[in-house]
């Protein structure tokens, strides 16, 4: 007989397909969202995403968080409720829009995943961590 064919695994790091998905994903699966600020005029969100993203160790570090890549460009909305200055910018939220942490420019991956594992920004779940403006 022929052996069964083995099913292809899904991809740990997910992109979902909008914004509004990622809140959504992340609500289902009890996950923070990491969220990357990217353009494609931006050669440091280039080089994260060819040298860091492919890294399996940034992977396994990701498989708990549901992760995002939000143009700066199409999404100036989502830019501005962030107040987002300078690529790339790096955010950990949860589904209700709360920042947990946030970090501006290139990393690599033993920065990034030492970034992605460390302890949650107190200054900002102590004083300043609020749901972001919905407003249009």
């Amino acid at each position: 007989p022929a052996p069964t064919p083995t099913p292809t695994p899904t991809p740990i790091v997910t992109n979902p397909t909008s914004y509004t998905e990622a809140l959504k994903i992340a609500e289902q699966t009890n996950k923070k969202i990491v969220l990357m600020f990217s353009a494609d005029w931006c050669g440091w969100c280039k080089k994260f995403k060819t040298e860091v993203l492919t890294d399996a160790s940034v992977q396994e570090a990701l498989k708990n968080y549901v992760f995002f890549i939000v143009n700066a460009d199409e999404n100036r909305s989502i830019v501005s409720k962030f107040g987002v200055i300078g690529l790339p910018n790096f955010f950990v939220i949860d589904y209700n829009e709360n920042r947990l942490k946030q970090k501006a420019g290139f990393m690599s991956s033993e920065e990034f995943i030492s970034w992605v594992n460390s302890n949650l920004d107190k200054r900002i779940i102590d004083g300043i961590r609020r749901p972001i403006d919905r407003r249009p």
